[in-house]
């Protein structure tokens, strides 16, 4: 029996019963809107990027292609954790040299193409459906944050969804060319990205396997697995596995460049699989992934909650929202589960929230063709039928989105209460508002704004109709958590960037990184004619000045730059960097040193009292960060003086 598939292509609108396509040569309004998409997304993510110094991860990461691509560059060669970024990186350095923009131009191009990637199921989604998703990715913190930050988790998310659409293709078209492309995408997801990669893999298989599982007992008239069977046994197999090989190959070796490089291959693997034994990271929440995306996200989870309540009341009826329920659902089990996730993997909810939150927007965008029965007046027992105007669903969105921002200003006014106080207990904090009647009024504005967005509620139901006065409302509250939210991530990864406050990044590399490596840039102008060829040494340790980490990149293309890991080896040197300690290091001979912050990290379970919703509205709170890891920068007396090269090292 032939099955038909459940995601057939849509027929083409603009075809005629003779075959001929109707359509227009130009510009639609449609590509205009994702080209308008890709413009906000580039310079969300492009602003300042260059002023954020790598964290310990990014630095790792290119330092491993950085240091074979510079044949020049000084210590130990790296195993990449991501032999996908390690060519990218690569490729990259090589034509644009190393720095923090080119050390993550790309992945914030994977995270631009993401954003408009729902392009890619348009006739599956529907038009408005697709464009509206890129407008929720587009404002998403998690994937902004995730593509700012050169996450090996955005590749994996694009792969994905890639994955997604040739597996989709392949179901309705049959053609080779989509199997292979699948193939390479999935063993790329599981060997060659991140060691995260499989959990992601496994979460889209349960989700396939479990929307068809209920597709097949909703269908009764459709045999699924049947059809599901037949598509198996037309894959190609054979050409599969040699794509999958050789891709393995090609992008583990660098094109057979890098020969080495098969051995990350192996160690994505073995880190993967340890991640399931992981405990929390020191001063991180249990399950951070998920409490991440509760944190930067609130607003996709209450819209993405009521898509699962509309999918559920039409009983399914859509195979996408079948498929993102069961991808968020086995999503959240994979973060509770797998210990190795960190914040970026956020984004493994991100998308079916995304997805779920998108059917409901395209609801509230809709406007209802037939006459209304409404009252005739507001303290009337007469109805009437009547067409509803277009702008009334929006003119209840900018009531209501006013009244939020009421609400939201008031709100923060009285979370800064305990900020005030020394113990921030409940007691504490009513003697407070004793003595601030501004905060008093405060409160009394908030209660009345709720009260007024009830009325309003009521108002407008008994002017415009129930369903339109609830569509302004969602509308009011879903415009204002995406303004928010986009608000919340860019502040997240520019000017609070080294605010180790900031959930996504309680360990943050701070921006005196970047004044120590224009220290020693202006030391090499003075000592090596501006050529960065001057000597550093630099000792290294587990902690602060890892040989893989920030302050060894700020120190990258110093060709003359020497790792120990003993401070006694650093002696009678004439530049040194070594960990702040308790007492000055024995260096041998007069020096003068100048401390760098380099990170900062803040424990959660620090915060003190009642603190809790100014932190998460304001990021403010009155625990302190810790003590802040720092690096010294050691010159030698003469060095610092001045003296011409030639006669250094003659300070006794």
């Amino acid at each position: 029996m032939e099955v038909t598939p459940p995601m057939a292509l849509r027929d083409n609108p603009y075809q005629t019963e003779s075959g001929t396509d109707t359509r227009r040569a130009g510009i639609s309004v449609e590509f205009v809107a994702y080209l308008v998409l890709v413009l906000f997304a580039l310079v969300l993510r492009l602003g300042d990027i260059d002023l954020v110094p790598l964290n310990n991860t990014e630095a790792h990461q290119a330092l491993a292609a950085w240091r074979v691509v510079e044949t020049d560059a000084d210590g130990p060669m790296i195993i990449p954790e991501s032999p996908l970024l390690f060519l990218l990186h690569s490729a990259i350095f090589t034509t644009m040299g190393g720095n923090e923009l080119s050390a993550r131009l790309l992945t914030v191009l994977a995270g631009v193409v993401l954003v408009v990637s729902p392009a890619l199921f348009r006739d599956l989604l529907g038009r408005t459906r697709a464009l509206l998703l890129s407008v929720l990715l587009l404002t998403s913190p998690a994937l902004l944050l995730a593509s700012r930050s050169s996450s090996p988790a955005v590749w994996s998310l694009l792969c994905a969804v890639v994955l997604l659409w040739a597996l989709w293709r392949y179901w309705t078209q049959r053609q080779t060319v989509y199997a292979l492309t699948a193939g390479a995408l999935l063993v790329s997801l599981v060997l060659l990205i991140e060691p995260a990669g499989f959990v992601l893999a496994l979460v889209l298989l349960g989700a396939g396997v479990s929307s068809m599982g209920l597709m097949q007992i909703d269908e009764t008239d459709t045999d699924v697995i049947e059809g599901v069977r037949n598509w198996l046994r037309e894959w190609p197999l054979r050409l599969s596995l040699i794509v999958a090989v050789l891709t393995v190959v090609v992008i583990g070796t660098g094109f057979m460049f890098y020969q080495p490089g098969l051995t990350a291959v192996g160690q994505v693997i073995g880190e993967g699989l340890s991640g399931f034994g992981v405990g929390t990271q020191a001063g991180t929440p249990v399950f951070f992934p998920l409490v991440a995306s509760l944190f930067y996200e609130p607003a996709l989870w209450v819209f993405g909650l009521i898509g699962l309540l509309m999918a559920l009341r039409s009983g399914w009826a859509s195979g996408i929202d079948r498929f993102m329920a069961a991808w968020l659902v086995l999503a959240g089990l994979a973060t509770l589960i797998y210990g190795g996730a960190g914040a970026e993997h956020s984004l493994w909810l991100t998308i079916p929230l995304a997805g779920l939150v998108s059917s409901v927007f395209a609801a509230l965008l809709t406007q209802e063709d037939q006459p209304q029965w409404v009252a005739d007046g507001f303290m009337s027992n007469r109805v009437s039928r009547w067409r509803v105007p277009i702008w009334g669903k929006w003119v209840i969105a900018l009531i209501v989105a006013a009244l939020l921002i009421m609400l939201l200003v008031h709100t923060q006014n009285v979370a800064r209460v305990s900020l005030q106080t020394n113990g921030g207990t409940l007691t504490e904090i009513v003697e407070q508002l004793q003595q601030r009647p501004l905060v008093v009024d405060s409160i009394k504005v908030i209660l009345i704004t709720f009260l007024a967005l009830l009325m309003s509620f009521f108002l407008a139901a008994g002017l415009f109709g129930n369903r339109t006065a609830l569509q302004g409302i969602g509308l009011g509250l879903l415009l204002l958590g995406i303004v928010t939210s986009t608000g919340s991530g860019l502040r997240a990864a520019t000017s609070r960037a080294d605010n180790p406050t900031e959930f996504w990044h309680m360990g943050a590399p701070s921006k005196e990184i970047l004044l120590l490596r224009e220290t020693l840039v202006q030391l090499a102008e003075r000592e090596s004619r501006g050529f960065l060829e001057m000597p550093i040494t630099v000792v290294t340790d587990d902690m602060v000045i890892r040989p893989d980490g920030a302050v060894a990149w700020a120190v990258r293309d110093f060709i003359n730059t020497t790792f120990v890991s003993d401070v006694t080896e650093a002696q009678d040197q004439g530049i040194v960097l070594v960990r702040e300690l308790s007492e000055p290091p024995a260096l041998g001979l007069a020096y003068v040193g100048q401390p760098f912050v380099v990170e900062e990290r803040w424990n959660l379970q620090s915060m003190l009292g009642f603190d809790g919703l100014a932190w998460w509205l304001q990021r403010r709170t009155r625990s302190v960060a810790d003590t802040p890891e720092r690096a010294v920068l050691w010159l030698r007396q003469d060095v610092y003086n001045g003296v011409p090269a030639a006669a250094q090292g003659n300070v006794g």
